[in-house]
């Protein structure tokens, strides 16, 4: 495998500090932190959130429970994924709601 490194403009037309790629080139960058801080990654974790193309998603090792954050604007959450869910224009779902009488 080659891997590669370097700073410049990214073929998607980002202006690099630093970019990484498993391939020779800057064409297929996995990782970017952009002149300006902003940071680009294809996947990874980051505080116990894992990261991937579209999404971010959490599960704690105990429980089972997660919650993921997608990149349309909507969530999900629970044991399943599918025990709550709050769609991009709020309407919220949830199998069990317990409220305060």
């Amino acid at each position: 495998m080659n891997n590669a490194f370097g700073s410049g403009t990214t073929s998607n037309g980002i202006q690099a500090r630093i970019w990484a790629s498993t391939a020779n080139t800057n064409k297929s960058v996995n990782f970017v932190v952009s002149n300006d801080g902003k940071l680009y990654s294809k996947a990874g974790k980051i505080g116990g959130w894992n990261i991937e193309k579209d999404k971010l998603w959490s599960i704690n090792k105990d429980s089972g429970e997660g919650i993921r954050l997608n990149s349309n604007g909507s969530m999900t959450g629970g044991a399943t994924g599918t025990d709550w869910a709050i769609a991009k224009d709020g309407t919220a779902t949830f199998k069990k709601l317990i409220a305060n009488k």
